[in-house]
Order: C-alpha cells, then structure tokens, then sequence
C-alpha cells in the first residue's frame, strides 16, 4: 500500500488530497464534514474497512474561511463541488478505475448532490448525515439511478421526516434511520456502547454496500 499527498489547483488556492493506493480497480472518494475530518470514527473505520476489502481511497482536505459559509448554502455547495471536482478529475486522470463510489458525511454531502451523483451514474453513492433541512437535495436525489445508501438520525436537527420518507420510496435508495442517534450519529443520551455499536452497524453496512 501506497500513500501519497498531493494537491490540485481549487476555487480558493490549492485543494490537498491524500491517495491511499492499494492496487485495486476501485476507488472510494471522501469528503468530510464541517469539524468532522477523516480521523473522526465514522471516516477512520470505514477508510479501514475499505482498505481491508482492497479499495483505493481519497480523502480530500479542502479548508475554507469561516466567511465562506455566510453565502447561501447553494452557492456553498456549487463551490465545494467544483474543488472536489478538481480532484475526482485529477485522481481519475492518473488511473482509470472501473468502480468509482463516493462517500460524504454532513458538509462533504452536498457535492455529492449538486453535480457528482448526476455527473456519475454509475458510481455508488453514501451519504452520512445529509443536510435535508436545506432544499438541496431532493432534485438530484429522485432524479437519479445511481445506487444511493442514506444514513440519518432520528435525533439529528438535519433529519426530515417527509424528505427520508419520500426517498425510501424508491427502489434505488437505502435509507437507515437511527433513531437514537445524533448529527454524528452517535446516540444522544450519551450511551457509549451503544454508539459502538452503532458505528459498526454503519461501517459494516458501508462496507456490504460498496462490494455489491
């Protein structure tokens, strides 16, 4: 196994990402939430769980200004996409990977919605906690025939009752509700093993989902 850093050139100056290289033909691309980075348990195990089940990952390190989030949130989300853009295109010029999937959590959700999941049909797609309480997401996601995995907490201010409903409705999209569970979809009442016990439901889940 291969890792190297490397940086492309983004909206706001360069756009770092790490390539782990496990000589496989399939690639995993990450993006990580506001405050939620890849050392965090959700990314950290299930960048080992793809790692153990022969993917490539990419985790892409972009950083902005905190005044960058005083825009609306569909230009925040037209933005970021364009930088990880940069790097899915830069990856894929390097190594043409037959399977490509895309993993997001919070923040890292959105430009999964506003272009990759149209640009990618083929791709799988996982969305950790997504940002349903902006209206982002409901055209690229019912519109779409890419295999989609959702997952949300009851408890998360994020969760929408009518926009997962609705979604779960469809014959390509997985949605798991955790109903305890939180943003981070740990659960709420600060029960630690049961949290465990949560996350390895998701990586597990993740993990099942990717290989099919």
């Amino acid at each position: 196994m291969e890792v190297h850093r490397k940086e492309v050139h983004g909206l706001a100056g360069k756009i770092a990402y790490t390539y782990i290289q496990n000589g496989s033909d399939r690639v995993c691309f990450m993006f990580a939430g506001r405050g939620y980075s890849y050392d965090r348990p959700l990314f950290y195990y299930s960048t080992m769980k793809l790692i153990e089940d022969a993917f490539d990952i990419v985790h892409v390190h972009y950083d902005y200004a905190p005044s960058f989030f005083d825009q609306p949130w569909k230009e925040i989300a037209k933005l970021i996409e364009r930088d990880v853009s940069a790097v899915v295109g830069d990856v894929l010029h390097q190594k043409e990977y037959p399977h490509v999937c895309f993993l997001g959590k919070s923040m890292g959700t959105l430009p999964i919605a506003e272009g990759l999941i149209h640009d990618y049909q083929g791709a799988r797609f996982v969305l950790l906690t997504p940002l349903f309480k902006h209206d982002l997401y409901k055209k690229p996601l019912t519109q779409t025939s890419a295999q989609v995995l959702v997952f949300v907490g009851g408890q998360d201010h994020h969760y929408i009752q009518d926009v997962v409903e609705n979604l779960a409705g469809r014959s390509n999209m997985r949605i798991e509700v955790l109903e305890k569970a939180n943003h981070s979809l740990d659960l709420a009442d600060m029960d630690t093993s049961s949290s465990i016990e949560v996350m390895k439901q998701v990586v597990e889940s993740i993990g099942t989902f990717m290989k099919e």
